[in-house]
């Protein structure tokens, strides 16, 4: 049972690491199946019985994360940032975006863009929290006054 368990645990590491390295092009199950050699349907169990998501799922956060990343961080327009992120057209990026994140591209780059470029002084009566905990806190609720 022990290498069984082994064997499934280093398929999902080829599989993940796999997917990881190529999210952001156009990627099919199929493909998937061909470079980790297992079929359709064992790679789809195992993968959602050990990830906890599918592999589309899976696929949709990474190109989520990097999108995230590069509204943060760089200057490339948005249709580019879709394109870059392996999504189809710009406007199904941006639907995608705001399903997942609960704001569209556009304002989740202004406010990074706001966070960031603020000075902060954070004084806090409740030693509990750092400031990093109070920065996210405070994310948070900008993020429910936007939507």
């Amino acid at each position: 049972y022990a290498e069984k368990a082994e064997k499934t645990n280093d398929k999902l590491t080829d599989i993940i690491s796999f997917i990881s390295d190529n999210a952001l092009n156009k990627l099919t199950i199929d493909e998937i199946c061909e470079k980790t050699h297992i079929s359709k349907y064992h790679l789809c169990r195992i993968f959602k019985e050990n990830m906890g998501v599918t592999i589309g799922e899976f696929i949709k956060n990474r190109r989520i994360s990097v999108a995230k990343q590069l509204l943060r961080n760089s200057e490339y327009k948005i249709i580019e940032i879709a394109e870059k992120c392996g999504f189809s057209d710009s406007s199904f990026f941006a639907k995608v975006f705001l399903r997942e994140v609960g704001i569209t591209p556009s304002d989740f780059r202004k406010n990074s863009f706001e966070i960031w470029n603020t000075k902060w002084t954070f004084k806090t009566i409740d030693k509990k929290y750092d400031n990093k905990t109070i920065l996210y806190i405070w994310w948070q609720e900008m993020l429910l006054k936007t939507c």
